[in-house]
């Protein structure tokens, strides 16, 4: 009777131990600091487009016959057939394009009694294309004729003799006018127009841009404001500086959501900048993919210390204190349940490697420990925790400046148009704690340019 006594009392001993050691440990409150003040990033894009590759354009949509009418019935009793002679000329300045349009034409008159009298000649116009970019990003141009020159005066054959018919010019000029100068407007309003490019490459920036897919590294660059310098002419080119500033974001981790685009704001001109690229960007490490690094080499794994062992089934990571990483660590085996550790996460710049300093186990983990599991305190486990999570940022840094290089140079702003640059330097500063997980500030300085990748048809 008393050894069944004894047993019953050995049992709840062992039952009451079991509670204690069992006991829920409360998990340290999330706690983060306030957001800083994010730094504005401008982005200064050089524009050329090379009045030669406009010229070319030029010629190959203006081709043989530019103006026609076939009618005698115009009021003019006369046809008028205006054939491109030669290659268009140009030049150009800061507002304006200068042509020289050489024409052959053919002339029919309706000498009534005398039946259609035909004439030739050879004439240069001289037109000028004014452009002006209006607030919405449009470009509005329009083109007249300034001046003219014969280089063949036309005259008129009876029979065989030549009869001079005096000046065609303001029946040329008046018929050539609107439909050669409607054509030399919209190769001119297509070539220079930027609202299209601007539009699409401003919706582009509020969507996710995967840098690395091997770390999925995302690019966000969020422009807040988007304008332009005066058009210049400089090395014979058309040239200006397209500013954007931004607030880029990387998140390395799980696709970021959608970002809807805010509306294109309008035309901002800005004075003449150096050209540049000045980016800061607030990089995101996420909980869920630091867990998973430390998963890696955690999940699994078992600790022992005599005949007591515990296996580590789960592990979640978040901020407290405002400097202070949680480690919440399930086990299974001895102990079961969740024991919390922390410590002071630091960027080791020489490793290039997140780093977790001091990592020990939380005050109310002890308590609890020291009451059924003290063996755990004195076992390996919490530096093998520590041993494991440290977050390499190599990838993150190396892999996104040749990514972003690629990504640069392949970088298309619409038809013809390619964006390239250069990554001088890219450096990592303050290591912060947010909600979504480790926050770095990375700066990138460099160069950008827009050029003309193709000619269009």
């Amino acid at each position: 009777m008393r050894s069944l006594e004894r047993l019953s009392m050995l049992i709840l001993l062992a039952s009451l131990l079991a509670c204690q050691t069992q006991r829920k440990i409360e998990p340290p409150m999330a706690i983060y600091a306030s957001e800083p003040e994010e730094k504005r990033s401008v982005l200064h894009i050089p524009i050329e487009l090379k009045i030669s590759d406009l010229e070319e354009t030029l010629n190959n949509e203006l081709q043989g016959v530019l103006f026609n009418d076939n009618s005698f019935d115009d009021g003019d009793n006369m046809k008028i057939k205006a054939t491109k002679l030669n290659k268009i000329g140009f030049k150009a300045d800061n507002t304006s394009i200068s042509f020289a349009l050489p024409l052959a034409l053919s002339i029919q008159y309706n000498g009534g009694i005398f039946g259609t009298l035909d004439a030739t000649g050879d004439i240069s116009l001289d037109l000028k294309t004014e452009y002006s970019i209006q607030p919405d990003w449009s470009i509005v141009t329009k083109t007249e004729i300034s001046s003219y020159r014969w280089l063949r005066r036309p005259t008129l054959q009876m029979g065989s003799i030549n009869v001079p018919i005096g000046s065609l010019v303001d029946l040329v000029l008046n018929k050539t006018r609107k439909s050669i100068g409607r054509e030399i407007d919209d190769v001119v309003k297509d070539y220079l127009g930027l609202s299209r490019v601007i539009q699409d490459t401003w919706d582009m920036m509020f969507q996710p841009l995967l840098v690395s897919p091997e770390y999925s590294a995302w690019l966000q660059v969020n422009p807040t404001s988007i304008g332009m310098t005066p058009v210049g002419i400089v090395n014979n080119a058309l040239s200006t500086t397209i500013v954007i500033e931004a607030r880029p974001l990387v998140n390395i981790g799980p696709r970021p959501e959608d970002k809807e685009a805010m509306q294109l704001p309008p035309l901002t001109m800005y004075t003449a900048l150096a050209p540049g690229m000045e980016m800061y960007l607030n990089t995101t490490i996420a909980w869920e993919e630091a867990e998973k690094i430390a998963k890696q080499y955690v999940l699994g794994e078992t600790y022992s210390s005599g005949k007591r062992k515990v296996t580590v089934q789960d592990l979640k990571l978040y901020g407290t204190n405002e400097s202070k990483v949680v480690v919440n660590t399930r086990l299974t085996g001895s102990y079961n349940g969740s024991i919390y550790l922390n410590g002071s996460p630091e960027y080791d710049l020489s490793a290039n490697k997140i780093k977790i300093k001091d990592l020990d186990f939380t005050l109310d983990t002890k308590n609890v420990l020291m009451k059924g599991g003290a063996w755990m305190l004195r076992s390996t486990i919490k530096n093998r925790i520590q041993d494991n999570m440290n977050f390499l940022l190599k990838y993150n840094l190396e892999e996104m400046k040749n990514m972003l290089q690629a990504e640069l140079n392949n970088y298309r702003l619409g038809s013809g148009l390619r964006m390239s640059g250069n990554i001088d330097r890219l450096e990592i500063g303050k290591l912060r704690l947010g909600p979504n997980g480790f926050n770095i500030g990375i700066e990138i300085l460099g160069n950008l340019k827009v050029m003309v990748e193709e000619k269009k048809k």
